[in-house]
């Protein structure tokens, strides 16, 4: 490739907008770090982050639920999806109380690993919803839950990264 031109920048929509900056350095700092071999190409990873970004632009939805959304998505991708709705370690499909980040999401009462998150069932619906591209459940989601679902999911992928995002602690939650 030896020139490109831009058709839509989405970033000219949020140069100005904190929240949203920081979210996109999040998305754009995620997929860098999920592409491990420069030049080999990942479609799928590229139109979710295209896809995110354009969200971003848009303004339809609050930039951590964005965020989030991308992140849980991006996980999928890598093959790192935390598990929702059966236990990560045993299978048993269901709703299960406990979050282990090392198990690989939720956990039932049989497998759950000492220092498990015990989050709201809000907060895992959330998460699924994101997941699943629900915006209807998103969008309407308390900010404690919120709260949460972006703590499990920064804790999940890090855990996964080996290693800390440094965008991710200069994203407003809330």
């Amino acid at each position: 490739m030896s020139q490109v031109e831009g058709i839509e920048l989405y970033g000219k929509r949020f140069l100005d907008d904190y929240p949203r900056y920081t979210a996109a350095s999040a998305i754009a700092e995620t997929a860098e770090r999920l592409t491990p071999v420069e030049l080999e190409p990942s479609l799928r990873l590229f139109l979710l982050t295209l896809g995110a970004l354009r969200a971003l632009a848009e303004g339809a939805h609050a930039s951590t639920l964005i965020l989030d959304a991308y992140l849980l998505r991006s996980m999928s991708v890598a093959g790192w999806a935390p598990a929702l709705a059966e236990c990560a370690v045993c299978g048993t499909p269901g709703r299960h109380g406990a979050f282990s980040v090392p198990a690989g999401g939720c956990v039932c009462p049989d497998c759950r690993p000492p220092g498990s998150a015990h989050p709201a069932p809000a907060t895992i619906d959330l998460m699924s919803a994101l997941t699943s591209g629900d915006w209807r459940v998103a969008d309407s989601a308390e900010v404690a839950c919120r709260r949460e679902c972006s703590g499990l999911v920064a804790a999940h992928l890090q855990w996964h990264l080996e290693r800390a995002l440094r965008s991710l602690p200069l994203v407003e939650r809330g």
